[in-house]
């Protein structure tokens, strides 16, 4: 009887705990964030507690997830490019990097190979799904060629075959000695000790004869390609459409009552959205002396009156508020923290949809660095 009201208790526990983990966020520590510190990048949680020591070069990427497994891409202290995993392992052979971000997996059909070099210079596939190297790494060069890839070893070129039933990709040698393209034409040429051939219809090969392969070369040569000019029109972005600045409106009192609260402009928004998520329909701008601030339709305060300027995002779902020369944020349909005026500028917003969660880019000390929707700096500035 013991056991099984344990058991039960134990089952409510584990559901409670989903449960509220589901409904709070800052209770998910899963998320992985990029945090900076000392001139040195690493991972942090929600809450801002350290998951990787900070001992990474250049900005890192957030962790991205691929049939289960999780990896991000990190510069070490030689300033190279690796893949590590959430417990802050290497996952690539020891003495290499990732040569390329992410560059030749576009051509492959699966697309979960990155390519690899050593410190020998040597080129390889790593396959980041079956977490192991998948075209060795002993190659002086891999590079796409005609939308194929194509590896080269000593003046000896291999095609490498992404076929899925191989646990490595084919390497099938050619008897080219040399690979061409001549870029005006927009053609690939292929070489071999006695013949020439050029891509076709249909990515079939055509053999040419040196003569065709010379007046291709001349012309190619004496091709103009036409420079386009696009002249530069400066097109009105979808961000901060709508604007209100305290200091330039004529409609405002010059010398207001510093007690008193005067609605400047009344907003209205999406009912549905509203009344679902915040409980009001309307908003308005409010002003008392020099400062403005938010308020809803009953006057209860949704921003301090304390700020220089309110600038609104083209769905009017995020105003941007201003102090002197810094900036800040905060969402008006979301139940995230105001995100004070702190910050040169805010250059980006990331939803985490999984994690239900935003985060911030800004710039501060001309550093690019993130903020939580908790209001949490993931970043210590000297």
């Amino acid at each position: 009887m013991k056991t099984t009201l344990l058991k039960t208790l134990h089952a409510l526990l584990i559901l409670t705990t989903t449960l509220f983990c589901q409904f709070s966020t800052a209770q998910n520590t899963e998320l992985f964030i990029p945090y900076y510190a000392n001139g040195k990048w690493g991972y942090c949680d929600v809450n801002g507690n350290i998951l990787i020591p900070t001992t990474y070069n250049n900005k890192t990427t957030f962790f991205f997830s691929f049939k289960g497994q999780d990896f991000a891409y990190v510069v070490n202290n030689d300033g190279r490019t690796i893949l590590i995993d959430k417990n802050n392992n290497n996952l690539l052979p020891e003495d290499c990097f990732i040569s390329d971000f992410p560059g030749i997996s576009y051509f492959l059909k699966h697309g979960t190979s990155r390519l690899v070099e050593s410190s020998s210079k040597k080129q390889g596939l790593y396959d980041y799904e079956k977490l192991k190297v998948t075209v060795p790494i002993v190659y002086d060069s891999i590079f796409d060629f005609n939308y194929q890839i194509i590896a080269k070893k000593k003046n000896k070129y291999w095609e490498i075959n992404d076929n899925e039933q191989y646990e490595q990709y084919e390497q099938i040698q050619t008897d080219y000695i040399d690979l061409e393209i001549l870029r005006n034409l927009e053609l690939y040429i292929y070489k071999t000790s006695d013949k020439i051939y050029k891509d076709g219809e249909k990515g079939k090969r055509e053999e040419i004869t040196y003569e065709d392969y010379a007046v291709l070369k001349k012309k190619d040569f004496e091709t103009v390609v036409e420079e386009t000019i696009i002249e530069a029109t400066e097109i009105a972005g979808r961000e901060h459409k709508y604007f209100v600045n305290i200091k330039g409106s004529d409609e405002i009192n010059k010398t207001p009552d510093i007690n008193e609260i005067k609605v400047i402009e009344n907003i209205g928004f999406f009912k549905k959205i509203y009344e679902k998520r915040c409980g009001y329909k309307e908003l308005n701008i409010v002003q008392k002396g020099g400062k403005v601030g938010i308020t809803d339709e009953n006057m209860n305060l949704i921003l301090p009156i304390a700020y220089d300027e309110l600038q609104f995002d083209y769905s009017k779902k995020i105003v941007y508020i201003k102090k002197g020369d810094l900036v800040g944020m905060k969402f008006l349909i979301d139940p995230c923290h105001l995100i004070e005026p702190n910050y040169d500028s805010i250059e980006g917003i990331t939803f985490i949809q999984k994690k239900d969660f935003y985060i911030f880019l800004v710039k501060k000390n001309n550093i690019n660095l993130y903020v939580g929707e908790n209001g949490i700096e993931f970043f210590k500035l000297d």
